[in-house]
């Protein structure tokens, strides 16, 4: 399987921002909150690809006037959503090989929930949750007191749970900015590391941290694309998010169309849970030639 057979089972690419958006907008459930799923709670108990979790929270760094932003402090009720579909053998994306048990992934945007480390992380080759500082602490906890025994073991690099038996991948954690830092010379990264697919779950809310997303995502594609060998498949970049404002959902598809290929997962690939009459969206993008930035 290729990534062009991938495509060419989601249809035909978007092309017209304005029809997308009111195609999907037209569907949303009128009544939504801001979609977390328990602010106020310190730790919630969730089910996440048949996992069973205990993710801890701080709803007081939530209220915070920290500078930069407090979201990633409390589980969003995507995250849990997404990563029962995106671990289905069954899922399109592993089904078609665009995803398999050697994929090097990173998230970016993964709060301190770690959820999708958790679930995901456990099924790919490597796996690299990313996010600003402020979150690392919460995560390393999250990730700490989830992963099973056999997979947990001390490191004397900060950040970062290694394997120890089995098939399981490594998961590290990632200090990641932005709008101030480079992730193709990460000092966390290692040499040469090329990513098979990008993910963000529900980063799309402000239209101030649109452009530096879009940009960390071009970055990170470009550390495949500008690999000489020419069996290393491009990267897909795969953006999930809940429908809430029509205005910054169509600043980023605008932002992000320019550098990316873009395509709609369609619902019938999709659980129900995820399906855009519940007010979700699933949309993939392969960087377009020559847009590697310097």
């Amino acid at each position: 399987m290729t990534v062009e057979s991938f495509l060419s089972l989601l249809g035909e690419e978007v092309v017209n921002v304005y029809e997308e958006s009111i195609l999907l907008f037209s569907t949303v459930p009128s009544s939504r909150n801001l979609g977390f799923l328990d602010s106020s709670a310190s730790s919630i108990s969730v089910t996440a690809a048949g996992q069973d979790l205990t993710i801890y929270q701080s709803p007081t760094l939530l209220s915070s006037t920290r500078r930069g932003g407090t979201t990633g402090a409390v589980l969003w009720k995507i995250t849990p959503i997404f990563a029962e579909w995106i671990c289905d053998k069954h899922n399109i994306l592993f089904a078609h090989g665009v995803l398999t048990t050697s994929s090097s992934v990173l998230e970016l945007g993964g709060g301190s929930a770690a959820v999708l480390a958790l679930t995901l992380g456990t099924r790919v080759g490597k796996y690299y949750h990313s996010d600003q500082e402020y979150v690392m602490k919460l995560a390393q906890k999250n990730l700490g007191e989830n992963l099973p025994e056999t997979i947990k073991s001390p490191s004397k690099r900060r950040g970062k749970v290694t394997k120890t038996t089995g098939h399981i991948p490594n998961i590290s954690t990632i200090s990641l900015d932005w709008e101030t830092d480079d992730i193709r010379y990460h000092p966390a990264l290692q040499a040469g590391t090329l990513f098979s697919a990008v993910i963000a779950c529900d980063t799309i809310y402000n239209e101030a941290l649109i452009k530096p997303f879009v940009e960390t995502c071009i970055d990170a594609c470009s550390l495949s694309r500008s690999n000489t060998e020419s069996n290393i498949a491009p990267a897909v970049t795969i953006v999930a998010q809940e429908l809430r404002s029509p205005e910054v959902f169509e600043n980023w598809l605008e932002t992000f169309q320019k550098a990316f290929h873009t395509y709609r997962i369609p619902d019938d690939h999709l659980i129900p849970s995820l399906r855009s009459t519940s007010g979700y969206s699933v949309h993939v993008g392969i960087l377009r030639s020559g847009l590697e930035r310097s």
